[in-house]
């Protein structure tokens, strides 16, 4: 066999790998849709297995234990990339599951070690909702104009407004 047939198989491997995959339509399925227990997510308007799903939050629970961070930087970018959710529909799933997740890692930490202060803990939830609700009405009433802020020597600059 002569170095000119191999060299062109080997520009040829690339060629057809791209060309096979590019036979595939935007609907087809991959193996992770041939998997058992299917479910119907409404909002999300998936239809997979819950296998991947689980698998899913069992891998950011362990990351995130592991690295001692929130998983929400890991989850977030998974749920968009690997299970195709859409981005405004990521947001509220991963809020409603810190929700749990916090609360439940909250009554562990208070039962085992003893480390929350309920009423610390209380006063920063009512201040926090305070602030919440003061900060949501001057969001609301915030224009762009009102979007400016200076600097040190007086040179007008842009910041984050709604």
């Amino acid at each position: 066999m002569s170095t000119q047939s191999t060299v062109s198989q080997d520009a040829a491997l690339p060629a057809a790998r791209a060309e096979a995959h590019s036979l595939r339509k935007p609907g087809q399925h991959n193996w992770i849709h041939g998997l058992p227990f299917k479910m119907r997510f409404k909002r999300s308007k998936l239809y997979v297995s819950a296998i991947p799903v689980l698998l899913l939050g069992a891998l950011v629970g362990v990351l995130a234990s592991i690295m001692g961070v929130g998983g929400g930087f890991i989850m977030v970018p998974a749920m968009i990339y690997l299970l195709r959710v859409p981005t405004n529909v990521v947001i509220g799933t991963s809020l409603f599951q810190i929700l749990f997740v916090t609360a439940a890692t909250t009554m562990v930490h208070s039962v085992q070690s003893k480390t929350v202060d309920i009423v610390l803990a209380s006063l920063l939830l009512v201040g926090g909702v305070i602030g919440g609700a003061g900060g949501a009405i001057v969001g609301s009433a915030t224009t762009p104009k009102n979007c400016v802020a200076y600097d040190r020597y007086g040179r007008p600059y842009r910041v984050v407004c709604p």
